[in-house]
């Protein structure tokens, strides 16, 4: 029986050898011996049974961050505030380990993780330390920050104005489907009924639905 993953909690999969040890992939290994490490086991505690595999992530340059810390005036003594998007946090405990790491920072002062939308706000003292030791840090348990990416709030709005299409569709739906739990079951307006609620399932199919379908793609 091969089991399951100490770290993710998922199958070890067709191809897992016993050398592995019991973890799916290298990054749910290097993670899980990280979190023993560090003394963060209460991760475990907050996660998910099934947790995302641990990506193995390339070691990031951080050319984004000098960009911006050479837009600062040289003579600059407040706090850097930094609107930041964040990858592969899933869940309440990715939330807590980041924020958790974040802690063990002299420099750093504040740090407010958004993840439905996957944005960070975060403030940081670069007179008391580099924010490259916090962005390598965090990297090694799988995660990413890196500048805003543009549009943001316009994709969130197109996400709440599909939002908004798929409910009106389906509240109508529900509406006219009472006229056949009441009894209407031939005729005309049956059918109509029938084709216009098939008509408004589809369209708040497509709206909702699209987010979801071409992501599994």
């Amino acid at each position: 029986v091969r089991g399951e993953c100490l770290h993710c909690g998922n199958e070890l999969g067709r191809f897992w050898k016993a050398s592995d040890g019991p973890f799916c992939c290298r990054g749910c290994r290097g993670v899980f011996e990280m979190i023993h490490k560090e003394n963060l086991e209460r991760f475990y505690d907050l996660s998910q049974d099934n947790l995302a595999p641990a990506p193995v992530l390339r070691p990031d340059t951080f050319t984004w961050l000098d960009r911006i810390l050479a837009e600062r005036p040289a003579d600059a003594t407040d706090p850097l505030h930094l609107d930041l998007d964040i990858q592969g946090v899933h869940c309440a405990a990715c939330v807590w380990l980041v924020e958790e790491l974040f802690k063990r920072f002299e420099a750093g002062i504040q740090l407010r993780i958004n993840p439905t939308l996957g944005k960070v706000e975060l403030t940081w003292d670069p007179d008391r330390g580099d924010l490259k030791e916090f962005l390598a840090e965090i990297e090694k348990f799988g995660y990413r920050l890196g500048p805003a990416r543009r549009g943001g709030r316009r994709k969130s709005r197109a996400l709440l104005m599909r939002m908004a299409i798929s409910i009106a569709m389906a509240l109508n739906v529900m509406m006219f489907s009472l006229s056949f739990y009441f009894g209407l079951a031939e005729g005309a307006l049956y059918t109509f009924f029938g084709w216009l609620s098939l008509g408004m399932a589809t369209i708040s199919l497509l709206a909702g639905g699209g987010v979801f379908l071409k992501g599994a793609i």
